[in-house]
């Protein structure tokens, strides 16, 4: 079987365009004692009394919690130049109106110690930052970020912190699988959003090219039974892809396939122990996953082709994800087709979505350098028919600005495909 993974390597050195086409680096740190344990953020969007005021406002909050501190940060545009906004972190959700104060201990004072309170300080050129950390570590009732207006102290814009649970595996063949192949490989990925979504997404090699493949999360680990029956998110309720998580799988000329499948539910993780890949017609259970390892964050789209892209290429194809390690590794890998054979492309995460045009690159620090070392930068090289596979990670946590994939036409640059991250 061709090896697709033969033809991708990673370009050494940067052409004319040294910030946009810049190698994927990783960056290495002073060994922590400590693990981070979840990531928590969200969008502000503005209230009733923010609207009138500032109708220009955007920005995210950023909420990073490890085994010893609780650290938030907010950066925001469109209030106003060279003022200081009192901020707090909330225990209520925006729809509720943000509820008070979050108090690390409930019967103490309402104070900057006892909570996380960035104070935001807006610049002369309107972007407003704060950060503060915690010795402590925040519970679930962290739930929001609230900014208040000088003076009055309404409350003008309100950002949801939700976390993203994701539990991952690898695939393994099972006994009857060994009836239709040498090996089954890959990986699959569960997240469960606090916002009320959940996703279930795999990748596998070593299966019939060309052939279309169903997947289901399982309820039982695969030494039971190999996964055992369905997961279902109701469980009195009916065996059917709605009321549970079912990615299809296409599997291309190589053997390579991705899938994904999402609902408007918060899978119970603890219940969802598995991801078994069944035999196209005859439905045996050929590859399972144990999902045990736990993962900060998991977000992933698919590859739409721009104006350009469409008048370049007709079609570009594939799969971007981005995963958020417990060590505090940030990872972006891509599968694309429909490029040019034998080329090297540039891909960047970007910091809008696609529909805005993927605005700029994501950098870790925003005041510093375009560069890989201070973003997610996976370049790749296509094989001879035009398919690609693109991987970078650096040692930072990603904010939720990092919204998109972009990838760009060699030489000119011009943005051909992207993905949203969600």
């Amino acid at each position: 079987m061709f090896n697709l993974y033969k033809n991708i390597s990673v370009l050494g050195a940067c052409c004319s365009l040294a910030a946009c086409f810049g190698g994927g680096t990783y960056i290495e740190e002073p060994t922590t004692q400590h693990q981070y344990t979840s990531v928590r953020g969200g969008f502000f969007n503005l209230t009733q009394d923010g609207s009138s005021l500032y109708p220009q406002l955007s920005g995210n909050a950023h909420l990073v919690v490890s085994n010893t501190d609780s650290s938030i940060e907010v950066r925001i545009n469109g209030l106003t130049n060279d003022t200081v906004y009192n901020t707090h972190v909330h225990s209520g959700t925006c729809a509720t109106g943000g509820g008070p104060h979050y108090l690390q201990h409930a019967q103490g004072a309402d104070e900057a110690s006892n909570g996380l309170w960035p104070t935001v300080t807006v610049n002369s050129n309107g972007l407003g930052t704060g950060k503060v950390k915690q010795n402590f570590v925040v519970s679930a009732d962290a739930k929001s970020v609230v900014i208040h207006q000088p003076g009055t102290n309404a409350r003008i814009a309100c950002a949801d912190l939700n976390a993203t649970q994701t539990t991952a595996g690898t695939f393994n063949i099972a006994p009857l699988g060994l009836n239709f192949y040498a090996r089954v490989t890959g990986w699959a990925f569960l997240a469960a959003n606090d916002a009320g979504s959940s996703k279930a997404e795999l990748n596998v090699d070593g299966l019939t090219p060309g052939t279309a493949y169903v997947s289901h999360v399982h309820a039982q680990p695969c030494s039971v039974n190999v996964g055992g029956g369905h997961y279902l998110q109701d469980p009195s309720g009916s065996d059917v892809k709605e009321n549970g998580l079912w990615p299809g799988v296409n599997i291309d000329t190589f053997g390579y396939g991705i899938g994904w499948a999402s609902n408007p539910f918060k899978v119970r993780l603890n219940n969802a122990p598995s991801v078994v890949l069944h035999q196209t017609g005859s439905g045996e259970k050929i590859a399972c996953a144990d999902l045990t390892d736990n993962w900060l964050a998991f977000r992933s789209g698919s590859f739409k082709t721009t104006e350009t892209g469409t008048a370049l290429y007709g079609s570009i194809t594939g799969r971007a994800h981005l995963k958020i390690s417990s060590d505090g590794e940030s990872q972006v890998k891509l599968y694309v087709s429909g490029l040019k054979p034998s080329q090297s492309y540039g891909s960047h995460v970007h910091n809008g979505a696609c529909e805005s045009g993927g605005g700029g690159h994501y950098l870790d620090d925003t005041a510093g350098k375009d560069e890989a070392a201070n973003g997610l930068f996976p370049l790749f090289k296509t094989n001879s028919d035009g398919v690609g596979r693109g991987d970078a990670k650096n040692k930072f946590i990603v904010r939720p600005d990092a919204r998109s994939v972009v990838i760009h036409e060699p030489g000119t640059g011009e943005r051909i495909a992207c993905a949203d991250l969600n």
